[in-house]
Formats: C-alpha cells, sequence, structure tokens
C-alpha cells in the first residue's frame, strides 16, 4: 500500500497491477491509485493507468473512459 504513495508514477501504477492481479489490497486505495495516475502528464501513464482502471469493474472503466477516449482521437 505504501507503494501506492511513491513519488515514481511507474512504481505507483506497477502496485496497483500487482495489488489488481492478486487481489490483495484495498479496491478502494488501488482506483484512487489509478485514478490520480489517469491525470500524469505522460500519455504512457495514463494510457496504462487506463487499461488497469477498466480492470477494476465499472468504477474502474468509468474513471478510464475519458483518457481511452482521448488516446483513440
Amino acid at each position: 500500500k505504501t507503494m501506492l504513495a511513491d513519488k515514481n508514477p511507474d512504481v505507483r501504477l506497477q502496485a496497483a497491477t500487482l495489488m489488481t492481479q492478486f487481489g490483495s489490497g484495498d479496491p478502494q486505495a488501488v482506483l484512487a491509485a489509478l485514478a490520480d495516475l489517469l491525470a500524469s502528464p505522460d500519455p504512457a501513464v495514463r494510457l496504462r493507468a487506463a487499461e488497469q482502471a477498466r480492470a477494476q469493474g465499472e468504477a474502474g472503466a468509468r474513471a478510464a473512459l475519458p483518457v481511452i477516449r482521448n488516446a483513440l482521437t
């Protein structure tokens, strides 16, 4: 959970990915970290965060949708 607050966006994204894959941690904390990453200035980080958020179910998909749409246009 500490890694979700790391200054490095790649570390936060990796932590959220691992927590999702292994079903560990607080889902709300993962979604909060992903929501923060969706606002990253780095388009690659935003896209990877959107992919992970989409895997979080309806709430994550709703958060990811604007980033995914933007990436397609």
